[in-house]
């Protein structure tokens, strides 16, 4: 079935150019090295180390400057503060017991919100249980969809709630899954003096957004390159924020209790120098894909970037012109919070299922997301919407009130 639109990279983007090409050259040469020292060279340093019998077969694999080069780039394409550590991971459930096992080692009362990922609640929750400390959970999640709350309202919220119960840390997400860009670098300001250790979930605004990690000053920054950046194979990243908890947060990634995750553990043999003979067998795929969809990308400038930020934000705001719906069928968001996803709530609610609705929108040809209380989730593209597109979307989501 062809697909018109594809507008669920907030879950899964599809693979750019740049991803696509790496991939297909790593496959080449390891169809030749196999698992040899040649290889293990290559991953750890880079293309350059490669014989020039096999560099010249894989020129697109000049992406791959080894994994150290890969965090620093990443670093760079974030601002990242220099010199500071970036760590890889195969599995969410791994990043986020990661981050949730920092923030807890440095707070005794930690502040969140409705609106983050369940599975990161979940983290956070069996953490704070663990370690007997607090988790302090503000219900923001029908006020920023139905009642308009604007970002300065939610600085203002957040820190008075954070300022009651005597929290010392905190965990946000820079956009929400549900597509609100939340003012964490105010909010991060704001609670500065008081805030022992800071993690904010960016999965949906790695490159859905120009971020500043140098202006932000957080802890801990967690994201993934298999959504927004387009890399396909999945990639989890916890960069290092600040210098303020380096020696903490580098001492609980060296606790191998608390990290199992075998691609987390084969990253830091190599840039270690060790040999990976031993250990699980892990697929190394994502940090390739990474690395070609990031040379692609760093093409863009921050200014172009922070264009192609405004343009997706027009795309939502013309998609929800031209759809002209009903208001109960429009959460309520106030355009302070608005991001390139566009949420809609569809109608016949009470007869369609999440898969009902997914299946009605593939027949149109169309790939979204659906979530609880029959929402759908729309990722706009960073192109110009089409009057073509947004028709074929307006006919699907009319199909949607006949199903």
């Amino acid at each position: 079935m062809h697909t018109e639109h594809y507008l669920d990279t907030a879950r899964l983007g599809r693979m750019c150019d740049g991803a696509r090409s790496a991939e297909h050259d790593f496959g080449w040469l390891v169809s030749r090295l196999g698992s040899s020292l040649y290889l293990e060279r290559f991953l750890s340093r880079g293309y350059d180390t490669l014989p020039r019998r096999f560099a010249r077969r894989v020129p697109r694999l000049r992406c791959w400057s080894g994994i150290a080069g890969l965090s620093v780039e990443l670093g760079d394409f974030i601002r990242q503060p220099a010199n500071l550590p970036t760590h890889f991971f195969g599995q969410s459930a791994s990043l986020s017991g990661f981050a949730a096992e920092c923030l807890f080692r440095n707070a005794n009362r930690v502040l969140t919100t409705d609106l983050e990922w369940p599975a990161y609640r979940n983290a956070l929750r069996a953490t704070a249980i663990r370690h007997g400390k607090a988790l302090i959970t503000i219900p923001m999640l029908k006020r920023a969809l139905y009642d308009r709350v604007s970002a300065s309202e939610i600085v203002e919220l957040i820190a008075d709630t954070f300022t009651k119960y005597a929290c010392d840390g905190i965990f946000l997400s820079d956009i929400s899954y549900l597509g609100q860009c939340m003012p964490v670098e105010q909010l991060l300001r704001r609670l500065e003096r008081d805030c022992r250790f800071s993690v904010i979930d960016g999965a949906q605004a790695f490159n859905q957004r120009p971020v500043a990690l140098n202006s932000m000053k957080c802890d801990l920054y967690l994201t993934g390159t298999q959504k927004w950046l387009c890399s396909y194979h999945p990639l989890r990243i916890a960069f290092v924020g600040r210098n303020a908890n380096v020696d903490s947060i580098e001492k609980c990634s060296q606790d191998s209790v608390t990290i199992t995750d075998p691609l987390y553990h084969f990253c830091n043999t190599l840039t270690g120098g060790q040999s990976p003979s031993f250990g699980e067998t892990v697929n190394v795929v994502g940090l390739i894909s990474a690395a070609g969809a990031l040379k692609q990308m760093r093409y863009h400038s921050f200014a172009k970037r922070q264009l192609l930020w405004h343009s997706l934000k027009a795309n939502s705001r013309a998609i929800l012109e031209w759809l002209d719906l009903p208001r109960r069928q429009l959460p309520n968001i106030d355009s302070s919070l608005q991001s390139g996803i566009t949420l809609l709530r569809t109608p016949n609610a009470p007869a369609c299922s999440n898969a009902d609705i997914r299946h009605t929108l593939a027949e149109n040809r169309i790939i979204a997301s659906t979530f609880p209380e029959q929402l759908l989730r729309l990722s706009m593209p960073k192109t110009k919407l089409s009057l073509s597109q947004m028709t074929t979307v307006q006919r699907a989501f009319y199909r949607l009130a006949t199903t």
